[in-house]
């Protein structure tokens, strides 16, 4: 089931698997990943772009998606 424009599914495998989890920089909040860009090293072969099944986080740490867009 879609909860978000980004195709986030809440499912908190970017989360778990966050090289920098500890620091806080990805979240889940309403059944949404919660990037903070403040924390999020953007890094280079992400493990949490890797391990996300629709790649939403993706379009999360790009700051393209805003959380007051969810449609779920």
């Amino acid at each position: 089931m879609k909860n978000c424009k980004a195709l986030c599914l809440g499912c908190g495998s970017c989360m778990r698997n966050c090289s920098h989890q500890e620091e806080g920089a990805i979240k889940i909040i309403d059944h949404l990943a919660v990037v903070n860009q403040d924390i999020c090293h953007n890094c280079d072969n992400a493990t949490c772009l890797t391990k996300c099944p629709t790649g939403a986080i993706n379009e999360m740490i790009k700051g393209s998606f805003k959380k007051e867009e969810n449609v779920g």
